[in-house]
């Protein structure tokens, strides 16, 4: 399907199926009392904090994802946790772990956005006009 631009079906599940285990995880993440930790401190220490924790554990998913084959082919957890080092492609494994920080922390202040403004109060600020406000006329 995607031959063409080097990505070959096996890797698109693997990303695909790895998507949904971080979706999940950050799903459950949600609703761990140590993400109210910050809960009466401003803002940005809850945003900061609620990014680490999910980052945290999306971290831990990507080095068990890069463990289990390890384990498979050496049949030990202790031996395959020492050919982790030279088995994993590092500058990749940490491009992607910063990408998922990025996106994490973008993730957050959207969840926080609407938890404090409201949903109904984005919804008229993003796709109701103004009231009185003719949205055909430009000024």
């Amino acid at each position: 399907m995607f031959a063409h631009l080097g990505v070959s079906t096996q890797t698109l599940l693997a990303t695909l199926i790895s998507s949904a285990i971080v979706g999940k995880v950050i799903l459950v993440t949600d609703h761990l009392p140590i993400l109210k930790l910050f809960s009466r401190r401003p803002l940005i220490y809850n945003m900061v904090w609620r990014t680490f924790i999910y980052y945290f554990f999306c971290y831990l998913l990507r080095v068990i994802e890069n463990l289990i084959p390890l384990v498979r082919q050496y049949g030990s957890l202790g031996i395959a946790w020492r050919h982790l080092i030279d088995a994993v492609w590092w500058p990749q494994f940490w491009t992607v772990q910063t990408w998922y920080f990025v996106l994490l922390f973008i993730f957050v202040i959207a969840q926080e956005t609407v938890r404090n403004v409201g949903k109904d109060n984005l919804i008229r600020i993003f796709f109701v006009s103004p009231t009185g406000a003719d949205p055909h006329i430009q000024k």
